[in-house]
Parts: C-alpha cells; structure tokens; sequence
C-alpha cells in the first residue's frame, strides 16, 4: 500500500476562481519541470534516483559481507550524514546511538556509560572534511587511546567518505579502518538511498526497491508531486506565506521533521527565496504553539500527519475523566487530528493531509516524494536545488578561524 496525500481543502475550499488562473499557470510550469526530471531519470542521468534501482541496492547489500553485523550501531556524523539514518531507525523502534552535533555532554555520556566496542561504528562525511565530524572521531580516539583500546575500536569502525585527499579518507587509511566510497554525485541530504543511508540500517535487500517507484508520485492524482508543487506555489503566492509546518501526530515522526528541516531549507532557501520549514508534536503543541499558528500571522502552510501505529492500548479505564472513556486511546487522538482541520477550514488556512499507513516501510516513499517534490519545487523557481553555497561560506570561515 502506498503513502495517501490528501489536497481537498485546497481543492475544495481555497482553490477560488480567481486563483485558478494561477495554478494552472503554475502546473504547466511544474508539468514542464517533471518532464524533464523523468528523462533525465529514466537516462540514468541522476544518481540520486539510480540509488533506489534494484542492481543499485543489490551493490550496498554486497559490501554488507565485509562488514561487522552487529546490530548495535554508533553513528558519527552531522546534516544528511546522519539525518535520514536517524529518521528511520527512530521511526521504526531501534536502539541506535548518534553523535550528530558537537554535544560534548552527550559525548562523554556514551563513552562513560556504553561499551562502544559492542557498537559498529559508522564514521561518516561526505567531503571527509566536517569538522563536527572529526571533532567527535578525535574524542574517540582519546578514549580509545587512552583505554588502550585503539586496534580493537579500529576494526569496529567503518568510515563512509569521498575517495581522495580529505582528513577522513587519510586517516582511514593510515590505520587501515574499512573504507566505504561515499558517491560524489550524491549530495548528503539526498544520500538516504545510497551507501551512506542504507548500509547502517539492518534491512532486506529489497526493501528500498520494493517500496520505492518514483512514477507513482509523478502522475495526476493528490499524491503527485506535480500538483503538489503547484499547490504551494499557488498559495506562496496568493496568501504570501513564508512557513512551511509539518503537524505530527506520531511522535516518532520528530526525526522525520529534521531531516525534511534539512532538505527542504538547504535546497530551496536561495535567491531571497524558500519557505522556512518547521515542525510540531501533537497533540502536545495544541497546547503552546497552536496558539501562534491559529491567532498570529496567517503565512503558514500545514502539512497534517495522522496517528499510525501509536498504541498497544485497547481501552480506557472508566474513571469519569470528562468524555475520554468514550474513545480508544487512538480515537482520542485522532479526535484531535480531526478537530485541528476543521479550525483550518474555518480559518480559510491551507493544509493537506499525509498518511504513510501502517506498513513501516512506507516511509521509504515518504523520502523519495520529497526528493521528487523539493526539486520540482526549486526547479519550478529557478532554484538550483543540489547546492549549498551558504553553508559552505560558514564551513570556510571557520576552517580559516
């Protein structure tokens, strides 16, 4: 079963007559984008959607064999490094350990309260150069050193790297830790489907291609991210919004938001432009930032996640707490979810729904939809969406500090 997308408030409620005008002038635009996408794609002239071909995943799961299988991980690295990693093993119930900022507190914590060398180790930078990264690799070889456990921490440890001369590749090599190619035609925030996202995870060979058919999101119908990306457009320009809000009623999607905070914001916040992505929990947020988003500006666009998967519990107990006994504990959330939506239509505020189903792997979907979305969207806007000129001035000032 796929991910449903839901666009009938937008359909049904926004899309006035006036506004009609401008979505079609930009779905044509975003039609014209896909079309170009699609045969770039189908020439196998974009790594990024080669990553989730069958003979792609059949390659990573081959360099599986030299690599220890524990399923303990410790994950080193920092932005798409680590963020889609995080997202899934989050979502699906793993116990994984991250460094993925330079958390000194959180580092001292897992080397005093965890065996590491129970852990395979993932060290992992693109350009071999983060100096987040090597920071906390340095810390680590402190420890290790000072323990006197260098060789053993060595042969725990895989590094995850561009081929050349970067700090990460040189130092990998002189103490002959496995090395694994990062690909140089793929960015870290668009790395999920390749080397640098799969091979940590523990999974069946299958399980990205299976789940993963980029033409399902390319078509006519809600889930297709050639209307959604004229959807947003439409409304940026008509309602002047500058939010973009993921609304989660799954706590274990709080991952999932960080990683989309990247992608969207790294690959479409240029040229004076882009939406500033951000996400809530619910129904914790009702209570604090539903407040800003319902009676502050109006310059948001919601994107609504139902609960899925949420609860063992089958029943309240009939204590008289107001009407609550009444439902399941997933009823009662979903009454909420339900509730939000309508205050949205009342309030003429845009949104769409989201649903990703009870099958956990459909959350590989969710990864490509957005990848298909996100450079539709900057395409459409005259956006390069694979660089990040920004963030590499800050890496160059530093490293000049």
């Amino acid at each position: 079963m796929s991910i449903e997308i839901n666009l009938n408030n937008f359909f049904n409620h926004f899309l006035k007559k006036d506004h009609k005008q401008i979505f079609d002038k930009y779905l044509k635009i975003c039609n014209d984008v896909s079309a170009k996408l699609k045969s770039e794609i189908d020439s196998n002239q974009i790594e990024i959607f080669n990553s989730i071909s069958q003979n792609y995943q059949s390659k990573i799961f081959s360099l599986r064999n030299s690599l220890d299988r524990s399923p303990k991980k410790l994950i080193i690295g920092i932005g798409g490094s680590s963020a889609g990693i995080k997202s899934f093993v989050k979502y699906t119930n793993q116990e994984y350990l991250f460094i993925d900022n330079l958390n000194y507190s959180l580092i001292e914590n897992i080397l005093n309260n965890k065996n590491i060398l129970d852990y395979s180790i993932y060290v992992i930078s693109k350009s071999g150069n983060t100096f987040e990264t090597l920071a906390a690799l340095n810390l680590l070889y402190q420890y290790a050193n000072k323990m006197g456990l260098l060789k053993k921490l060595f042969l725990q440890m895989t590094c995850i790297t561009e081929e050349g001369d970067n700090y990460l590749y040189n130092f990998a090599k002189k103490h002959n830790i496995r090395i694994i190619k990062h690909n140089k035609k793929i960015g870290g925030r668009y790395s999920f489907f390749s080397e640098t996202g799969i091979l940590p995870l523990n999974l069946n060979e299958t399980d990205v291609f299976d789940n993963c058919k980029y033409n399902n999101f390319l078509g006519d119908d809600h889930k297709s991210a050639i209307i959604n990306s004229a959807v947003i457009l439409t409304i940026q320009e008509t309602k002047k919004i500058s939010k973009y809000v993921n609304l989660f009623y799954d706590e274990k999607l709080k991952y999932f938001g960080e990683w989309f905070n990247q992608l969207h914001a790294e690959s479409l916040g240029k040229k004076n432009k882009g939406l500033t992505p951000m996400y809530s929990i619910c129904p914790r947020d009702h209570h604090s930032m539903a407040q800003l988003y319902l009676d502050g500006p109006k310059d948001n666009y919601f994107t609504v996640y139902p609960p899925e998967n949420i609860s063992n519990f089958s029943k309240f107990e009939k204590l008289n707490f107001l009407n609550i006994e009444n439902q399941t504990p997933k009823e009662l959330i979903l009454s909420q979810y339900n509730a939000i939506q309508k205050v949205f239509i009342e309030q003429n505020l845009p949104f769409r729904t989201i649903s990703i189903g009870e099958n956990n792997l459909n959350i590989f979907q969710l990864y490509l939809y957005f990848f298909l979305e996100t450079i539709i969207l900057g395409k459409a806007q005259n956006i390069n969406p694979y660089d990040q000129p920004a963030v590499e001035a800050i890496k160059i000032k530093t490293l000049k500090d």
